[in-house]
């Protein structure tokens, strides 16, 4: 688990898809210019990258403060984002992000949407910072990379993970249960 000061950057993950909301990265990076942003990802399916993806994409790699660093590989995305201050999620909509077990697993606070935050499991157990509207995600982000208390929110992310997501945990509990009830 890194420390605040070992990170360098914020981090999104995703396929170039209109669902994902490019245009929002964007001007979220524009609004943040003192701080790094990398962004992993390609284009998957050429139907779904739209004008709006496509024009966001060029944006981006014009901009200053990003690094499009292409494809991560599944073992390359949690030392990824084990460098990141937090990972930001700017999807419309989104079913229970793989991204958002990795983040947790790397220590690292999420910053999303509240109708992104499945089952309230970000902001009920404080794994990062929910937003109202991309609006507010600047702030939002700006503040996980200043807070005081960094350092337990990255600890209260992996803890969670392990307490609840942990597949030798989870076998435990089922095989309890199933002993349980034998008898019945």
């Amino acid at each position: 688990n890194k420390t605040l000061g070992e990170r360098k950057y914020f981090a999104w993950i995703g396929n170039y898809r209109s669902v994902k909301n490019l245009p929002a990265v964007y001007d979220i990076a524009k609004k943040l210019p003192h701080y790094q942003f990398k962004v992993a990802g390609t284009m998957t399916m050429p139907k779904s990258f739209g004008s709006e993806t496509r024009d966001a994409v060029e944006k981006l790699s014009s901009c200053k403060n990003v690094e499009l660093v292409g494809h991560l590989k599944r073992e390359e995305v949690v030392p990824f984002l084990s460098e990141a201050y937090a990972l930001f999620n700017t999807s419309f909509v989104e079913g229970f992000s793989n991204t958002f077990l990795e983040s947790l697993a790397a220590g690292t606070p999420i910053v999303t949407r509240k109708e992104i935050d499945p089952d309230g499991m970000i902001e009920n157990n404080q794994l990062g910072l929910i937003v109202k509207d991309y609006e507010e995600m600047p702030q939002a982000l700006e503040r996980v990379a200043t807070m005081n208390s960094y350092q337990q929110m990255a600890e209260r992310c992996q803890k969670y993970l392990s307490d609840h997501h942990d597949p030798y945990k989870i076998t435990g509990k089922l095989l309890q249960e199933l002993e349980n009830h034998q008898g019945e």
